[in-house]
Formats: structure tokens, C-alpha cells, sequence
């Protein structure tokens, strides 16, 4: 859609066919590129082997069953982190689905250095991350004169991949219920 619109601003047809060609030149190599780092970054949130031929294929069984499930990114990770398999099954309603997905992964990990995939995984997969509703809690006491939620955060948040008992609250852990109404917090606030 980008690259037709920025087609579009050409007037000439020479200059739009020249535009193209300069564009895709420009990008043939940005796909190969995005991909191997997609790869390895995803490889190391899973705590798989970069050279496995089906470590790929196993991180991508994992976000399909996190889409279609509607798991929180975030939870799902941590929970496969500290081998909380039965709790991640349990959110999952095709259960078949997930069963097949962890024969494939522990069959990947089964022949290799575990220690480091799973030290790996520990510095690729934050514990807390800003959600919304952390956000808005700051900025209502903020705009009480309370800065004491927005000092608690950035100190959590200043180190997220740390486990930090002493400053976490429960609802920092994950989403919010669903009878909970979703905050909407925007960029500008």
C-alpha cells in the first residue's frame, strides 16, 4: 500500500517505471535480512537452537496457537520460559493442537546445551511490560499530585527481564480480566 502511494506521487510514467526499479533494487535485500533477525530473535524467546531446520517452524507453531487462542504474548513466553507447560495447555481450548506443538519443541531441545537456550530466553523474554492499564493507574494519581505509580514503574520497568517481587503488583503480571473494561490509553498521553 506504502509503495503505491509513494508510486503514485510520480507523475511521469518513465519516472514512475525508474522509481520501481530504484525501490526494489533498494530493498532485495531488506526481506533476507528482517527474516534471519525475525528468526533469531524468536529462536531465543523460545529457547531453541538457531540451526535447527525446524526451530522456525516450531516458533511459528507456538504464535499461531497464541493468535488463535487469544494468549497474552507476554504470560505465554514466561510460562514456556519456566516449563509451565501444563498451565499453557490448560489456557489452550485445542489442547491437541498445543500437545503437538511441545512434542515438536522438546524433540528440538532434546540433543542440546539446554542451560544456554534457557539463559538465553531469560535475557530475551522481559517480565513486565507497560500495559495499558499500568499506564492509566499512573496517570490518574499523576493528576492527583501522586507521582508515587509513575516512580514504581519506571524502577520496574528500568529493569523488566529481572524478576522483581518487591515492586510488582499483581495486575502487572498480565491483562486485565474480561470483565474488566479495557483502558485506552493513547500515545499522547
Amino acid at each position: 500500500m506504502w509503495l503505491n502511494n509513494l508510486i503514485r506521487l510520480k507523475k511521469d510514467p518513465a519516472e514512475k517505471e525508474q522509481f520501481k526499479e530504484d525501490l526494489a533494487k533498494c530493498l532485495e535485500h531488506f526481506e533476507p535480512t528482517f527474516l534471519e533477525h525475525y528468526t533469531h530473535g524468536l529462536n531465543q524467546k523460545m529457547g531453541l537452537p538457531s540451526f535447527h531446520k525446524d526451530s522456525f517452524d516450531c516458533g511459528m507453531a507456538f504464535l499461531r496457537i497464541l493468535q488463535s487462542e487469544q494468549l497474552d504474548y507476554t504470560q505465554s513466553f514466561i510460562r514456556l520460559q519456566n516449563k509451565q507447560f501444563e498451565a499453557l495447555k490448560d489456557d489452550c481450548l485445542d489442547r491437541r493442537q498445543f500437545e503437538s506443538f511441545l512434542a515438536q519443541y522438546e524433540s528440538i531441545r532434546a540433543h542440546q546445551d539446554t542451560d544456554a537456550l534457557d539463559a538465553e530466553m531469560v535475557q530475551a523474554n522481559p517480565q513486565y511490560i507497560l500495559r495499558n492499564h499500568m499506564a492509566q493507574k499512573a496517570i490518574e494519581l499523576a493528576e492527583r499530585d501522586d507521582f508515587s505509580e509513575v516512580e514504581r514503574l519506571f524502577k520496574l520497568l528500568h529493569q523488566p527481564y529481572l524478576k522483581q517481587s518487591d515492586l510488582e503488583q499483581t495486575e502487572d503480571l498480565g491483562p486485565l480480566p474480561s470483565d474488566v473494561p479495557e483502558v485506552m490509553v493513547s500515545c499522547s498521553s
